[in-house]
């Protein structure tokens, strides 16, 4: 009785042991993408692409871990069970040009399938099956609604849940925010998860084992008593805990309209006027905008604008874009001069006693460029006032007229180049 029951147990082990050696090293799943289900052991496996490649990149995200998982994968396969099919899905995110989109898709497959047939070549072309397929709106529209964190998150779905066009959704989601700042983290935390491939590895289905049959009776001889065999406990195949994947954080939002940025009035610079100014936020809709032009440079006697004129600006932001839109600001500048434009005569402030000044209202509108870089165009007018001397503009040319200029005209002008600090 008791040499049946060692055996009955030891046969009970060998075959938990050979079910616990056939679960596999990668995710398992039960069908391949879009494929029907087998019965045989599978294993899946997600690399990822950089935004435009389809050229494999170990150093992005997890890719080093998870290409080393196909590779131990693959081999346990082949060896242990045989390989019946292997199908790579590829796909994109769905911004950008579509037609640009279908092809990157074909390009990744390309390069999943040469990395297949290059380190395993005894899979067949046969069982080698390739899949594309572009991720659209919808699916983001997916992600946004179980992702709570991201930046308005209302505004987004309603958009991605309208009739518009794709090209014009993914307009209307770059212009939310602060100069992108909700498409970046929908890039960032959802698009660059949609450009992968999924490499499905599927072995043919094991063969039932037979049902351990008893062993034969055999008439018992008169033997010594012998102690029951001690069967060792079976040990467990150590698992590798994958390690968890963490979401990045999101970026934090400013609740000012501008925060702090730097600028150049390039309308001036084409003039060879040297200026740059600073704008600052003083409110949730409110910034202060201090440029200030120094131009000692005397290009030639017949072209010079040497000046030091100093213009703040109080400005108000409208829109819910926290950074570019309309403004409308309350200005005041003071200035000195000596100046030449290509004519006979040359002005003067009289003595450095008599600067410009001037102040009034302003209209502009700033746009993004890029994450960093902006454009501003502004337009100002109001009351001007100065008094200036008038020399013939030849070498220590004599004092020609004193004459003021006094009353409403165009105070401010320019078209500035933004660079965006925090």
């Amino acid at each position: 009785m008791i040499r049946k029951f060692s055996l009955l147990f030891v046969v009970l082990f060998a075959l938990m042991w050979r079910g616990a050696d056939a679960q596999p090293q990668g995710s398992g799943v039960t069908s391949t993408p879009g494929g029907t289900e087998s019965p045989g052991l599978k294993q899946t496996f997600t690399v990822h692409f950089r935004l435009r490649k389809s050229n494999i990149d170990t150093a992005y995200l997890d890719n080093a871990q998870e290409f080393q998982s196909i590779f131990r994968g693959i081999t346990r396969a082949k060896e242990l069970y045989g390989i019946d099919s292997v199908t790579i899905l590829t796909t994109s995110s769905p911004e950008g040009d579509p037609g640009f989109n279908k092809k990157l898709i074909g390009d990744r497959a390309s390069s999943m399938r040469k990395y297949i047939t290059d380190n395993f070549p005894l899979i067949s072309q046969e069982s080698l099956h390739i899949r594309t397929e572009t991720n659209t709106w919808d699916a983001v529209r997916e992600s946004v609604e179980a992702d709570p964190k991201v930046p308005m998150r209302s505004e987004v779905l309603k958009i991605l849940g309208s009739n518009a066009s794709d090209a014009q959704k993914e307009a209307q989601l770059m212009a939310l925010g602060d100069n992108r700042e909700v498409f970046y983290y929908i890039s960032y935390n959802i698009l660059r998860y949609m450009r992968q491939a999924v490499v499905v590895v599927a072995c043919p289905p094991e063969e039932t084992a037979p049902e351990p049959q008893p062993a034969p009776v055999v008439e018992a001889q008169p033997v010594e008593e012998q102690k029951p065999v001690e069967v060792p406990a079976p040990v467990e195949p150590a698992v590798t805990a994958e390690p968890p994947v963490v979401a990045p954080a999101a970026k934090p939002s400013h609740s000012f309209p501008c925060c702090l940025r730097v600028k150049s009035n390039a309308a001036l610079l084409a003039m060879t006027v040297i200026n740059a100014g600073v704008e600052a936020c003083v409110g949730s809709k409110i910034s202060i905008d201090l440029p200030l032009v120094y131009n000692p440079v005397t290009i030639s006697r017949k072209w010079k604008l040497r000046t030091v004129f100093f213009q703040p600006e109080l400005r108000y932001w409208f829109g819910n874009n926290r950074y570019y839109g309309h403004f409308i600001g309350l200005r005041a500048g003071v200035g000195w001069y000596n100046l030449a434009f290509l004519s006979d005569y040359r002005y003067q402030d009289k003595g450095g006693r008599t600067p410009i000044w001037n102040a009034g209202l302003s209209y502009g509108y700033a746009m993004a460029l890029s994450k960093r870089w902006g454009l501003e165009f502004t337009l100002g007018a109001g009351y001007n006032h100065t008094r200036y001397d008038m020399f013939f503009n030849i070498p220590d040319g004599a004092l020609y007229d004193t004459r003021r200029v006094s009353g409403l005209g165009i105070t401010r002008a320019g078209i500035n180049l933004i660079y965006k600090i925090w």
